[in-house]
């Protein structure tokens, strides 16, 4: 929930500081979807108004700016003493309320019960959840926002509780469980016509069926549509709807009549839910259709058909909407696309313009056979019979509290099969690739070499097995050159690789043909070719504005920095978090360089950026990432502002961090690359930086992995730590004389540390002290400290010391590998950094 809300709720004054100038709250009205604040300018008293964002962005004020109010509201004000403020909510859309209202709901709910009150609720519209039904909660008439002052909350997150609650109130069960004893059931989307149609949809899913039906003869499947809410039932549009998505249902019904395909569309969610929970998978389209499984049943694994280039980004999104959400799939990029109007020859619309909502736009299978082929390749894993109690490869990556342990444990038991199976082969090859255990590669290349030599799949792996197995680039770049000619057949992580491996031998249309998703101007661009600094500004932010949808603000000027700065770290083309692409000539330089200012006893920092520091440099990250709260004693004053600094405390902090970065002998960001493939926030580093150009290292936010993998933490001066400010000391260090300067670990991956008080302020500050006091010139000290860490490198370096940020490095050295998703993705790291830091004998 945002925070002005929960302020104005607790009836709490509070200033808003935009542009310099301070505005303080009055009072808020409502009107349906967004929030109206009243704020008088503190300088003079002029009267001015904020106006919230939609429900869809939890009523945000992040883009408002303040207008001048119309004197006539100013002079009329709300009769605030006859009453607390209400709360308003009940979007039309039950996905909306689900996603964005109830939760806030829930807390706002919790903390009225605690005081022994009621919570005053206006609604506007009951989609699937009467609020009147709940314990504690008071309706009120719509008649009373005229009177007393009111405020929509909202978040962006679809808890355990929200849903719950939902379900408990529709009479639907409270998680989903296949019924014991029956086939697998497939809930089946159908779109219809109308916004996002799938052209050609009847065609389409009659072959899907005919296909998983040959192959699953006793999968049941069940055909959904559209699913009544409590508002609309009597809506001459949802019933219209219906009627035309009702018309696809009984073809396909009628085009396999002996399978008695079900149908759960004209459904309300009372009836709809219970039916949803027994599902053991679904395929479906993107919006509301897939909400009302994906949202309320997040452990159903599911296949969201999304058209255009940004496919995997947009089913992530999804994931990342919804507490316990499962894998949520989509289809290799290319497949599905979107079509205008005009080129099906349909008159009854406007053609699309370049000012419609791409989102919304119909969408097409380009290969039909291709795009059945996908889906089922999709739904196998959920629907063929387990093959052992084993932990699957995506389980044993993301689920296991130790992904090594279990691709280890995954890999010995594919070896013990008998190896003719292209699955089980193929699953031992993925575990190996990731263990980098050379026995169990030894084996994956022995099995391959058993299937046949010329399906695309077997080469492949062969690749993957040849670069984990560490084999100069001559070979590999030969075998990637042997797939180039079948790469259009193979997923969008495998082009990247062969256009990794083989991007200085490639022709800009070979290359516009691996990365079908990128304009070809801009793979020029990506690939480092040099170019005027202006043109490749332009050319950058017009490319991260299509791929990330970011602000032309923010794209701006990231692309700026990226114009000015030297070729990345890291070859182009390869995944984000991938440490294996850096160029062994620049680490080692650098290597170099902080030797000779040990020797020299010269100051020397090195700093490394991400998406939490991206954010941190935006002004958006006011709890430090939870360094506020993460001990058993904290500030009281930050405790009664849930962990938030005040926005001098916040200045003044990131004044000190920008200080840090200024004085640093490498600043490490993410590339131009990165930003396109990594989370969405890394693009805020760029956007927001202010560092000389010769210090700043596009590609190198992961440094510190990055010299883990080349050896160098093996190696001198890293045999000489003086001193380590950390959560936990390295277990190489333990018996030597380091000093070791603890920090209160992230919350909850490090309890085991100490942790009497929250890193900030008081670990802070006695930590700068320790620096001051005992950082000497020619000294190595390694930090790991998130944000704060930043600065701690800054007051080692001013102090003549050698300060070197190696973030997550230090977790991997103490056997905490399953929290990072770099850290998962590349599990034989902890093997490498168990090693590092070996003191000289």
């Amino acid at each position: 929930m945002k925070r002005y809300q929960q302020w104005i709720v607790d009836e709490t004054p509070f200033v808003v500081r935009i542009d310099a100038i301070d505005y303080s709250f009055q009072c808020c009205r409502t009107t349906a979807g967004t929030n109206h604040l009243e704020m008088h300018r503190c300088s003079d008293g002029a009267p001015f108004e904020l106006i919230s964002d939609s429900c869809g962005s939890g009523f945000s004020l992040a883009t408002s700016l303040p207008q001048p109010l119309d004197p006539a509201r100013a002079e009329a004000p709300l009769p605030l003493a006859s009453g607390a403020p209400v709360v308003r909510i009940g979007d039309p859309n039950f996905a909306h309320f689900l996603w964005n209202e109830l939760d806030p709901l829930l807390h706002l709910l919790e903390q009225a019960r605690q005081r022994g009150q009621r919570l005053l609720v206006v609604q506007d519209s009951d989609s699937i959840l009467d609020l009147g039904t709940l314990q504690g909660v008071e309706r009120l008439p719509a008649e009373v926002l005229q009177q007393r002052s009111s405020v929509h909350v909202g978040a962006m997150w679809v808890s355990t509780a929200a849903r719950r609650t939902a379900l408990a109130a529709l009479g639907a069960p409270a998680a989903a469980s296949a019924r014991e004893g029956r086939p697998p059931l497939l809930v089946l989307g159908v779109r219809g016509p109308g916004r996002r149609e799938l052209r050609g949809e009847v065609e389409l899913l009659c072959g899907l069926i005919r296909r998983l039906l040959n192959r699953w003869p006793s999968l049941r499947i069940a055909l959904d549509g559209f699913t009544y809410q409590h508002n609309n039932l009597d809506d001459p549009g949802s019933q219209a709807r219906a009627a035309a998505i009702a018309d696809r249902i009984a073809i396909l019904r009628e085009a396999f009549p002996g399978n008695s395909l079900e149908s759960l569309h004209g459904f309300c969610f009372e009836d709809y839910l219970p039916r949803v929970a027994e599902a053991t998978a679904y395929i479906t389209h993107e919006g509301t259709i897939q909400h009302k499984i994906g949202w309320f049943y997040p452990e159903i694994p599911g296949i969201c058909l999304v058209a255009g280039p940004h496919a995997e980004a947009i089913g992530h999104w999804h994931r990342l909407q919804c507490e316990g959400a499962s894998q949520l799939d989509v289809l290799p990029t290319g497949l599905l696309v979107r079509t205008t109007v005009e080129e099906q020859g349909d008159t009854t619309h406007s053609p699309a313009t370049a000012d419609d909502d791409l989102r919304n736009q119909p969408f097409e299978a380009t290969d039909p056979a291709a795009t059945i082929a996908a889906m089922e390749q999709l739904l196998a894993p959920h629907l063929d019979p387990p093959p052992s109690p084993h932990l699957d490869l995506v389980a044993a990556v993301w689920a296991a509290p130790d992904p090594l342990a279990a691709l280890t444990d995954l890999a010995q038991h594919h070896m013990a099969g008998t190896g003719d199976s292209h699955s089980a082969v193929f699953g031992l090859c993925e575990a190996a690739c990731l263990t980098r255990n050379r026995e169990h590669l030894a084996v994956a290349a022995r099995q391959l070499g058993q299937l046949p030599a010329d399906d695309l799949w077997v080469r492949m792996h062969r690749l993957r097995i040849k670069i984990a197995s560490a084999e100069p680039d001559a070979p590999l770049q030969e075998a990637a050159q042997a797939l180039l000619a079948d790469a259009g057949q193979l997923d969008a992580s495998s082009r990247q690789l062969l256009a990794c491996l083989l991007e200085a031998r490639l022709d800009p249309a070979q290359l516009s043909l691996l990365l079908p998703e990128f304009p070809a101007d801009s793979l020029v661009l990506l690939r480092g070719t040099p170019m005027e600094p202006a043109k490749a500004a332009v050319l950058a932010a017009r490319v991260l504005e299509a791929t990330l949808g970011a602000s032309p603000e923010v794209c701006s000027r990231a692309a700026g920095v990226y114009s000015r700065l030297d070729p990345s770290l890291r070859r182009p083309f390869q995944s984000w978090d991938h440490p294996q692409v850096a160029d062994p000539a620049r680490l080692d330089g650098l290597v170099e360089r902080i030797t000779t200012a040990l020797r020299e006893g010269r100051g020397f920092g090195v700093i490394r950026l991400g998406d939490g520091e991206g954010m941190h440099l935006a002004g958006r990250v006011t709890d430090l990432e939870g360094a506020t709260s993460n001990g058993d004693v904290r500030d009281p004053a930050l405790a009664a502002a849930g962990g938030h600094l005040d926005a001098e405390q916040h200045h003044q902090l990131l004044e000190r961090f920008r200080q840090a970065l200024g004085m640093a002998d490498v600043v490490a960001i993410p590339d131009l690359w990165q930003c396109l493939q990594g989370p969405e926030q890394t693009l805020q580093v760029a956007a927001n930086l202010a560092v000389a150009p010769a210090a700043t290292w596009p590609g190198g936010w992961h440094l510190h992995l990055q010299l883990l993998l080349h050896g160098a933490f093996h190696r001198p001066p890293f045999d000489r730590v003086d001193a380590v400010i950390a959560a936990a000391l390295p277990p190489a260090l333990r018996n030597s004389p380091v000093t070791f300067v603890p920090l209160p670990g992230e919350d909850p991956h490090w309890r085991g540390t100490v942790r009497p008080d929250a890193h900030y302020p008081q670990v802070y500050h006695r930590v700068l002290a320790w620096i001051e006091r005992s950082v000497e010139p020619g000294q190595l000290v390694l930090v790991s400290g998130g944000l704060l860490g930043k600065i701690y490198v800054g007051a080692i370096q001013a102090r003549g010391g050698v300060g070197v940020d190696v973030g997550s490095v230090i977790d991997l050295c103490c056997g905490h590998t399953g929290h990072r998703g770099e850290h998962r993705l590349n599990p034989y790291l902890g093997t490498m950094a168990a090693a590092a830091f070996q003191p000289k004998r």
